[in-house]
């Protein structure tokens, strides 16, 4: 089973699904990744998206979840090892619960529970590679990113950084230190001396 188009499909049954991204290069360019966009792919091992990955998914996986935001077709190829119940949610009826659950907390909109989501992988993923975070289990990274929030909507595109905002991850496209001018590209997790963030490219997006 191969999905080239921006699915999100639940699984719901005891199912294992193999997760190749061997055409990952004809799905996503260098000129992407320069620009920090991801990819809509489900694991995160190497956040430099340079070799073929391969995973094992388990009933309740969301697969998907980036093409919906970005619209970007799915990089991978997907094996079902074993009899599969998925549900299909067309990108017509994603686009419409976007529109509807805006949220009056941007913070709490539907698109940002969705970057949330997908946030929180790609920190486990880049705190595990910080020297800093290396002597730290995987579960309690994870519960150092379950504390983390996506800020949605044109008033963060310039920013200072809340006191309470300890780390923060650039998911999506490139943000600028507001005093150095240092660029960020993502995947990257920001220094914590950049306390002053500034808009690069129209589709940033951060989880702190």
């Amino acid at each position: 089973m191969k999905f080239d188009k921006f699915y999100a499909t639940h699984c719901n049954s005891y199912v294992i699904l193999n997760l190749n991204y061997s055409d990952f290069n004809h799905y996503f360019t260098q000129a992407q990744a320069m620009l920090g966009r991801l990819p809509n792919v489900e694991v995160f091992g190497d956040l430099g998206f340079s070799y073929e990955e391969m995973d094992y998914l388990q009933a309740g996986y969301i697969i998907g979840e980036i093409g919906v935001l970005t619209g970007l077709p799915c990089a991978s190829k997907l094996t079902c090892l074993t009899p599969v119940l998925v549900y299909h949610i067309s990108q017509e009826a994603m686009a419409e619960g976007l529109s509807t659950f805006e949220g009056s907390d941007n913070n709490d909109s539907l698109e940002s529970r969705i970057w949330r989501s997908i946030g929180m992988r790609v920190a486990a993923a880049l705190f595990a590679t910080e020297p800093e975070y290396q002597p730290w289990t995987v579960d309690r990274i994870r519960m150092h990113v379950e504390t983390s929030a996506v800020p949605i909507g044109s008033k963060f595109e310039n920013m200072i950084l809340p006191e309470f905002a300890c780390d923060v991850v650039l998911l999506q496209g490139q943000i600028m230190d507001g005093n150095s001018k240092e660029i960020f590209t993502a995947p990257s997790l920001v220094p914590k001396t950049c306390r002053k963030l500034g808009k690069v490219r129209k589709f940033k997006k951060f989880i702190f």
